[in-house]
This record gives C-alpha cells, sequence and structure tokens, in this order.
C-alpha cells in the first residue's frame, strides 16, 4: 500500500472512505455510488421495523404503512431563492411566470407524469421550492426541451448564491433560531453548509433587503472534518458576506473563549465571547435520510444511536456553555429515534438546568409536525427494554442510561420539540428542538469546566473524532465524526468496550488546536507578533493561523505602502477605527487583503494569541495583487470579483456605468475597443487610467433595483472583462432570464 493511500486511511480513522458520485461520502460499498431505489434494498430490517412501531410514532397500521410507501420513494427536488439576493423578485417570477408552466406535463424515463414545481406552502413569500422529481430521474431526461433550460437556470442560479438547493426539512432549524443583524451566531457542525448560508442570509437581511446598515454580528461555521471545511468555505463563498467565519474544531471542545476588553472611560474588563444564537445541528445516524440514502434501511441497528448519544449530548453541553443568558439554541438531526432526540434534550435539560424548552408552535403555522414524545420504549431484536437497571452488566456498556424516557418527561416540556415525518408533507424525517438560556454566569465568574473535566452525565463519547474513536464502517452513508452533519448519513458499528475516555477525547482535540501555539522561527506564516513592525498589541490584534493555515493580521508594517496605494488609486479613504476591518494573511505584502464586519472583528480579538480557534477563512476578498507592476496609475492590487459590493460602496475613481447591451458584447468578445463604446460611455472611460477597473452595469426593471458589478481591466485602447468562465455562464443565463421576463405581456 502507498505513503499516500496509508495516509489517507489513517485520516479517516482507518478505513477508506467511500465517494457517491457527487464527490460525497456514503455508497453501496461497492461502486462507491448510492443505488437509486429500483436497483436497491428498500425494505426496512426487521430491528426498524419493531423498533419504531414500539416507538409508537405512527398511530395506526394504515398510518405506518402511508410512512413506508412514501419513505421508499425518491426525495423531491427542493431549492431555497436567497431573499439577500437583489434579483429575488426576479427569480421569484421566473419561476411563477416562466419555468412552472413549461415543466406542467413533463414524464420521465419510466413514463410518469410529474407536476410542476409549486412552492412550499410554509415557506415565506414563496422563496423556497420543491419538484416532485427526483436526482436520478432529473438525470435521465436534463437535456429535453424545457427540463434541459431550468437544469441550466438551476445549476447557474446556484453557482452565483441566489440559489441554494437544499432539502426541505434542512431549512427549518433556522427559522427557529430568529437570527438578526446584531447576533453572534455559531453552527457547531456546519458542513456541507446549506443551514450556515441560511443564517448569513438572514444576517444580512435588514442591509439587503430593506436597506439598513451592514450587520454588526457574526456568523462562525465550525466543522472538526479539514476537507469538509474547504467545501464549507465555498458555499459560504457564494454570499460574499464581510461577517462570516470558518474554523476546524470538535464541536465538543469549542473554546469558550475568554478576554480583555477596554470598557466605558477606558478601563479593562474581563469579557467572554458567548452567541445569542447557536445551531447544533449534531452527528446522527440519519434514519429520516432514508429516501436519499437507501442503505439506512439495510445497516440499521439500535446500537448506532446507543453509539452516538454520548457525542450528542456532549455537543448540546457544549453548546449550552457557549450560549450567552437570553440566548436561544436549536438542537436538531435527521433521525427520528427518541434516543437521539428527546433523550438528549432531556439530558441536558437535567445537566443544564439554566436551559428551558421553548413553544415555537406558532412559528411557521403552515409546516405540518408533531409534538416530541415524553415517554418511550427502547426494543432490541424485538425484545423491550424495561430500564436501565434492569440490563446486564454487558448491555450496561452499550446502552447509556439517559437513552431511557425520563420519569418527568412532561414536567420538561418535551412535547415542545419538533418531529416532521416523511409522509406529512412529502419530505424527509427530522427532529428540531429550540431552547433558549434563562439565566447564567457573568464573565468574571465563568469557569469553564467542560475545558478540563469530563462531563459527568454524558460519560465517554462513543463517536470522536479521528482514529481514537468506535470503528467507522465504511461501506455506510458517512462516517460519524464530530464534524458530520445532521445532512450527512452516519452509521456506526458498536464498539466493544474500547470507548474512549471524554478526558482523551477533550487532549486529542486541544492536540489538534493547541492553546499555547508556539511560533516557528523563520516561517513567515507564524511569525512572532512582538516583532512585526508597526504592530501596536494593546490596540491591534494577533490572528494566529494553524499547521495548515495561513494567519490573519491587520494591516501594518510594510503593508502601509501598498494600503496607501490602493486608496490612492481607488479614490477611499478608511478612517482608523475602520481601518480594523481589513486584514492580510501575511507579514510581507501578500496576494490578498480581506475585509471583515465588526462582528467578527470581536470574535478575531476574543480568539488573538491564543489561537483555540484554528481559522480556515474570514472574510471576503476586496483587493488581489496582480502580476502586473505597480506603474502611476496602478497600485498593484486590482479589485476582487467576490468584494464588488463592498468596494463598490468605497471607489470613487476606477469605475464606470456600462448598459446592459455593452456587458452582453463585452463578455460575447472579451474585449471592447474604447470607439465600439457607446458616445457616454466613450467620455467615461477617457477619464480612467489604465488598470483595474469597477463596472456597474444597469439592470434596472420592474424586478431588479440594483446595479450588477463586474470587474474588468482598462487597456491602452479599451476595455477588458476580468471575469471566470463560470460567472461568465451565470451572468448570460441571467441577462438572458431578465429579457425573457420583459417580454411577458403582465411584466
Amino acid at each position: 500500500m502507498g505513503r499516500k493511500r496509508k495516509r489517507n486511511e489513517k485520516e479517516n480513522g482507518g478505513k477508506r472512505k467511500r465517494l457517491n458520485e457527487s464527490g460525497q461520502e456514503g455508497g453501496d460499498g461497492r461502486s462507491g455510488q448510492v443505488q437509486p431505489y429500483a436497483e436497491a434494498e428498500t425494505e426496512p430490517v426487521e430491528d426498524f421495523v419493531n423498533f419504531y412501531k414500539e416507538v409508537g410514532f405512527c398511530k395506526d397500521e394504515a398510518e405506518w404503512n402511508r410512512f413506508l410507501e412514501v419513505a421508499k420513494s425518491h426525495l423531491p427536488i427542493t431549492f431555497r431563492i436567497a431573499q439577500t439576493s437583489a434579483f429575488h423578485k426576479l427569480l421569484r417570477y421566473m419561476m411563477q411566470e416562466v419555468f412552472s408552466p413549461k415543466l406542467k406535463g413533463v414524464v420521465t424515463a419510466e413514463g410518469q407524469v410529474v407536476a410542476p414545481p409549486t412552492p412550499l406552502p410554509w415557506y415565506p413569500e414563496e422563496l423556497a421550492w420543491h419538484w416532485d422529481m427526483g436526482r436520478s430521474q432529473l438525470r435521465k431526461i436534463k437535456k429535453e426541451e424545457g427540463v434541459k433550460d431550468f437544469f441550466q437556470f438551476l445549476v447557474s442560479m446556484s453557482d452565483m448564491g441566489y440559489f441554494t438547493r437544499q432539502e426541505t426539512v434542512s431549512m427549518i432549524p433556522p427559522f427557529f433560531l430568529g437570527v438578526q443583524s446584531h447576533h453572534r451566531v455559531l453552527d457547531m457542525c456546519a458542513a456541507p453548509g446549506s443551514k450556515t448560508t441560511q443564517l448569513i442570509e438572514y444576517l444580512h437581511h435588514d442591509q439587503r433587503v430593506n436597506g439598513g446598515p451592514p450587520p454588526t454580528g457574526v456568523v462562525v461555521a465550525n466543522d472538526v472534518d479539514y476537507k469538509r471545511t474547504h467545501m464549507l468555505v465555498h458555499q459560504i463563498s457564494r454570499l460574499h458576506s464581510p461577517a462570516a467565519v470558518v474554523t476546524r474544531l470538535g464541536a465538543q471542545t469549542f473554546p469558550l473563549l475568554k478576554y480583555t476588553k477596554v470598557g466605558a472611560g477606558g478601563a479593562k474588563e474581563k469579557a467572554v465571547f458567548q452567541f445569542d444564537r447557536i445551531l447544533c445541528d449534531v452527528p446522527c445516524t440519519g434514519d429520516g435520510t432514508t429516501r436519499k440514502n437507501p442503505d439506512v434501511w439495510t445497516k440499521w441497528t439500535p446500537y448506532n444511536a446507543y453509539s452516538l448519544h454520548k457525542l450528542q449530548l456532549r455537543i448540546a453541553q457544549r453548546g449550552a456553555r457557549l450560549l450567552r443568558p437570553g440566548g436561544r439554541m436549536v438542537y436538531s438531526t435527521c433521525s427520528m429515534n427518541p434516543v437521539e432526540n428527546e433523550a438528549v434534550v432531556a439530558a441536558l435539560l437535567r445537566s443544564r438546568p439554566y436551559l428551558r424548552l421553548v413553544d415555537v408552535s406558532d412559528t411557521i403555522p403552515q409546516l405540518a409536525r408533531v409534538p416530541g414524545m415524553t415517554t418511550w420504549n427502547l426494543v432490541e431484536h424485538g425484545e423491550v427494554l424495561e430500564s436501565y437497571e434492569s440490563l446486564r452488566p454487558r448491555r450496561k456498556d452499550k446502552v447509556p442510561e439517559s437513552a431511557f424516557a425520563p420519569a418527568n418527561g412532561a414536567e420538561l416540556h418535551l412535547e415542545r420539540c419538533v418531529r416532521v415525518y416523511h409522509h406529512m408533507q412529502n419530505t424527509g424525517g427530522f427532529f428540531i428542538a429550540t431552547l433558549e438560556k434563562v439565566a447564567g454566569e457573568s464573565a468574571a465568574e465563568v469557569e469553564d469546566e467542560d475545558e478540563n473535566a469530563s462531563v459527568a452525565d454524558a460519560g465517554p463519547s462513543s463517536g470522536p473524532p479521528r482514529a481514537s474513536g468506535p470503528e467507522l464502517d465504511a461501506s455506510a452513508p458517512a462516517a460519524a465524526t464530530g464534524g458530520v452533519t445532521s445532512e450527512k448519513d452516519v452509521v456506526i458499528k458498536a464498539d466493544k468496550g474500547d470507548a474512549v475516555k471524554a478526558e482523551k477525547v477533550d487532549a486529542a482535540m486541544e492536540d489538534s488546536a493547541p492553546s499555547n501555539f508556539k511560533v516557528v522561527k523563520g516561517d513567515k506564516r507564524f511569525p512572532d507578533p512582538y516583532q512585526i513592525e508597526g504592530l501596536d498589541l494593546d490596540q491591534d490584534y494577533f490572528i494566529p493561523g494553524s499547521r495548515d493555515e495561513n494567519l490573519f493580521m491587520p494591516l501594518a508594517g510594510s503593508w502601509e505602502d501598498s494600503w496607501h496605494a490602493c486608496q490612492e488609486m481607488y479614490g477611499f479613504r478608511v478612517s482608523e477605527e475602520e481601518r480594523c476591518k481589513y486584514l492580510v494573511r501575511t507579514v510581507d505584502n501578500g496576494n490578498c487583503i480581506y475585509a471583515v464586519s465588526e462582528g467578527l472583528v470581536e470574535f478575531l480579538r476574543a480568539n488573538s494569541l491564543t489561537n483555540k480557534c484554528r481559522l480556515v477563512n474570514c472574510g471576503v476578498k476586496v483587493f488581489v495583487k496582480k502580476g502586473h507592476k505597480a506603474t502611476d496609475t496602478y497600485s498593484g492590487y486590482r479589485l476582487a470579483s467576490s468584494g464588488t459590493e463592498l468596494t463598490a460602496k468605497l471607489l470613487t475613481k476606477h469605475r464606470m456605468k456600462i448598459s446592459r447591451g455593452t456587458l452582453s458584447r463585452l463578455i460575447a468578445q472579451e474585449h471592447l475597443n474604447e470607439a465600439d463604446l457607446p458616445e457616454a460611455e466613450q467620455a467615461a472611460i477617457a477619464k480612467i487610467g489604465d488598470g483595474p477597473m469597477l463596472l456597474e452595469v444597469d439592470l434596472a426593471s420592474n424586478f431588479v433595483s440594483c446595479p450588477l458589478f463586474c470587474t474588468s481591466w482598462r487597456t491602452k485602447d479599451g476595455v477588458k472583462h476580468q471575469i471566470s468562465k463560470q460567472e461568465v455562464k451565470s451572468i448570460l443565463v441571467l441577462l438572458q432570464t431578465l429579457s425573457d421576463v420583459e417580454k411577458l405581456p403582465d411584466s
């Protein structure tokens, strides 16, 4: 076996991960692809049937049969339109008036007539849509007339960040959080990131929809797996938010950041960085995802849930610790098992008495749901387990005591939890519990006992990350690590007594995120902060990177000249107070300058020097170094396409307005001579020197009030666009969409 293969297997817990055709983990254990239902075993194993019939979430046999019928069928295609997009009205109208009529009477390869896409009844303003067409069915007919146009439209708008393809039930948890623009938000197990993008959209809602000020909050998206954090970065980057940061840590050991800040009157005071909103979407067995992962049927055992129960509880307890008094946390899974759901919530409420369940029955009234369970029975191989005390000693090692229904379930108000089943509104299965922290300690009184001691009522974790946890089933739909979210289905083989104690898990996680980060001399990625010229550690902050990532730091030292040149060239000024919102990743002049929000600055300051949070990415690139040498008219840094929304508010030079027609011709020809531009645009470009230029494209219509910003290069005789191939395709689809809508009689 080669070294690279050995290293990859070691990182994956000793097992080779199989990828499905979309590049995600999971498969049938042979080809590496998830089998369609026509070719896969679709009947649940006997243990599954016995367990859930005893649990009794279905009222009678008729409802059980209806549940099974829907659970065996394909999962509809669903997606959200980002309300924070300037084009959301246009895209909604396009769905209502163009694609919905065009897709009437579509016939699948199997001869089934499919109804056209319709808006989800419970999602506000018809901004979420579903089409009762399975992904495997769509692949077979995606080149047919009508379907081809819609498929191209869906993919292009997703690439631009205007659409997010997301399962229906996955859209529910962020709703219950009620995120506002000033909130500090933590997504503990964030990858692949569809819920995270929803949280970011809510953070920017007041700014981009109501014309309010930029958000002062922050969204921290965390995941334990290195590769998955970069998938998370890709998802978040589509939204171009300066208020988002990606970290890489085990959720159960996410640090409580303690720091000193300057209070009123200049006095220094102790502070703790706690969050206003936390999404705790934990790793789970995923038996609510049978519609997209048929293997869940055949691999289901009650021990899967027992193995994850303690890890889920530890993550939830950690989230409660990180939540500020008065804050709200949502605990969710894509499992229907009470061991992973109500049992975890009950144990959490007993161990954290400052929490209470919130009644959300009036939130999203059109969403079909049932209350949480207050009592349930555990079943193994047809045998009902009466109580923890009645178990044989060997079984006590596998079945957690907190997995049994609590005697005071009604007093804990477990009925305030939310359960969603497949057959209610043609979705997957999901569980959501909304909790509020009603009391807590002051910053000076906080003793973070969770970092130095195991959680007594949680016991040893059965599912720690890396190879120190239980044996991972490589043929399972996903690996059960601390960073796997509920959107990834998890199956774990029960460990035979080799459970890792919580203290060892904490130690392992601390190794991956050392608090005593040591600087390597001579390494520009990890310089000594006290040796950086122009950096005042009392006023500024230093944000270390990790063994895998570069650092983030403020503009200082040799960056001064470059920053001054950028301001002179583009005609803007940033005050000293605002300057802390611009970061770089190297001491010497590097490739990028990033913009971050006020809330993100505060998070980075709280994390400074200790490096307890391993940063993967944060903010938005606004300036990128170009290979051309700096000249009298060019600072050496061009405009980054990801930051045009921010730089458009700064720039007074090197920008011009163009029409839709000019943009279409520029994209088609890549370069336009100055003489080929309309007279008004010729006059505007004549005043601009060679170098980068921001194009403001006028898209004014009944559906779009904001311009489209693009990056370009002013050449000696004209203009050349600097738009990536992927963006070019998406912009052309957007322009064509706008043109088609304007031709409609009612538009």
